[in-house]
């Protein structure tokens, strides 16, 4: 069989996507804390971190829970005991910020630390919370919630389960996976494969550089289809109404007189509706 090397190299870049937070760890100083912080109404969340994975999953009650993780490594520091003070100082006073429903989690003062120390992060939250999240290199993962959801990653997989509302997602390299979801998503990927399910409210717009897209609906609803392969294959099980004529690698029309827009696109990979 003869191998595409354009296909190869979109494989050689998803395996480097699922692999790159694991080249973070190294031998390093751990610490840990856990913080509790009573909220009423919807809180506003935003995280942080340069190095690092986030888990966020919505709870019950009027509570955030904050579990951080610390891993520094001394070989960064001019001495051990430094980097020991680093990790006890982190632990005292962790980097937690609140203004009214506001809540700021993870901003480091200096480059050195935002450089050399690795926060991880497990948040449980009221469903009805605001988010917005972001690492530098890390995989990240958000559960249950039921209001605007807002994931950057320059490089890592982000999963998406369960959520009800408008979702954002961009990563530079890592896959994207949407379950669940009930509303609006745009999603962008700049190597990494993205997979959505779910039933739109809105449009969803899916866009990855290198690698596949596929759409499951979860429900037979009206929707207008867009999608564009600069290379590979488009497949639908719904029987379209093309909307104009559609050239090599593109495909356009409309499902049940049209509703919701689904604009997928990849430049290099397939695309596949169900």
């Amino acid at each position: 069989m003869k191998l595409d090397p354009c296909r190869v190299w979109a494989a050689v870049l998803i395996l480097l996507a699922t692999s790159l937070p694991l080249l973070a760890q190294d031998d390093a100083l751990e610490g840990k804390f856990v913080r509790q912080l009573p909220v009423s109404g919807a809180a506003r969340v935003e995280i942080e971190t340069g190095a690092g994975n986030i888990i966020v999953r919505a709870g019950a009650g009027n509570e955030i829970r904050i579990t951080g993780a610390i891993h520094v490594r001394p070989q960064r520091f001019d001495s051990d005991a430094e980097a020991q003070y680093v990790v006890r100082k982190l632990e005292a006073e962790p980097p937690i910020a609140r203004k009214g429903r506001r809540i700021r989690i993870g901003h480091l003062p200096s480059r050195e630390l935002r450089e050399n120390v690795t926060l991880h992060y497990e948040l449980v939250v009221p469903a009805e919370t605001d988010l917005r999240t972001e690492t530098g290199l890390g995989d990240q993962t958000i559960v249950g919630l039921r209001r605007r959801v807002r994931v950057e990653s320059g490089a890592g997989n982000i999963l998406i389960a369960s959520v009800t509302g408008d979702v954002r997602v961009r990563t530079g390299l890592g896959n994207v996976e949407v379950r669940g979801l009930r509303g609006i998503v745009h999603a962008r990927t700049g190597a990494g494969n993205i997979r959505a399910e779910g039933q739109p409210s809105g449009d969803w717009r899916l866009d990855t550089s290198v690698g596949d897209v596929s759409v499951h609906l979860l429900s037979e609803i009206p929707f207008e289809l867009h999608a564009r392969s600069g290379f590979g294959g488009i497949e639908t099980r719904h029987r379209l109404v093309a909307l104009r004529s559609t050239g090599e690698g593109e495909l356009h029309g409309r499902v049940g007189g049209g509703g919701v827009k689904l604009e997928l696109e990849t430049r290099l990979g397939n695309i596949r509706v169900e």
